[in-house]
């Protein structure tokens, strides 16, 4: 929220789930009391020639909380998920392991404490690497 208190734009520092909703097609995506609100990508009707009428603002879903909006996406991603096998990852990378289907023997895997935070931050990194 602004300083003033009124909506605040979309900080560089968002919360992961924000983050992912953004690369996901989320668009004006915005902070109000806390919580962060946007266009979900789906909602946008297509209208040959008139424009989309605005849409109502809905709350960003936790990619990094809620299974029932994140299974969808290793679904759709082919992505991989699984515990790591080395103590050694497991103690300074975390708990879980998510790897990208385009190449699993050196492309983007990531990890997190959870298995979704590990999805949700594998997404980041195959739409960083021009892979989503």
């Amino acid at each position: 929220m602004a300083s003033d208190g009124s909506i605040a734009p979309l900080a560089s520092q968002a919360p992961l789930y924000v983050r992912v909703a953004e690369v996901l097609g989320w668009t004006n995506v915005v902070q109000a009391h806390g919580t962060w609100y946007g266009e979900a990508p789906w909602s946008l009707p297509s209208w040959k020639d008139k424009p989309a009428p605005r849409q109502t603002l809905r709350e960003v879903f936790h990619y990094d909380t809620d299974w029932s909006v994140t299974g969808p996406l290793i679904e759709k991603f082919k992505i991989g998920v699984g515990v790591p096998d080395n103590e050694h990852l497991i103690a300074s990378c975390g708990e879980w392991y998510a790897i990208s289907p385009h190449n699993y023997e050196d492309g983007p895997q990531e990890y997190g404490e959870t298995p979704l935070i590990a999805i949700c931050r594998l997404i980041l990194a195959l739409k960083e690497a021009g892979k989503l």
